[in-house]
């Protein structure tokens, strides 16, 4: 999916993470880490329904402690985004 952050990706490792928390009326949410990323544990980033793989067009969503696969970006204040979110169901 082409995003604003497509072209400020972290590296091109997939990282497994859980869904801390996630408002599906507003779209967004923030997932947090399960692998370090240079030596750092714990990070979070933020995720927007549009990084969440969807199947047939169904607006993607995902629930608490669910654990999905991404990738990180970085958004202009250096902030992660998660990219290319897929929790493997595609809901």
């Amino acid at each position: 999916m082409a995003t604003k952050y497509n072209s400020k990706l972290v590296n091109d490792t997939v990282y497994v993470a859980g869904t801390k928390f996630y408002n599906r009326k507003k779209g967004f949410g923030r997932l947090v880490l399960q692998t370090s990323v240079d030596g750092v544990e714990n990070i979070e980033a933020f995720v927007h329904y549009t990084a969440i793989q969807a199947n047939d067009g169904v607006r993607a969503y995902l629930t608490q402690n669910e654990i999905v696969t991404c990738q990180l970006a970085k958004d202009e204040k250096g902030r992660f985004v998660a990219l290319n979110v897929d929790s493997g169901h595609g809901l």
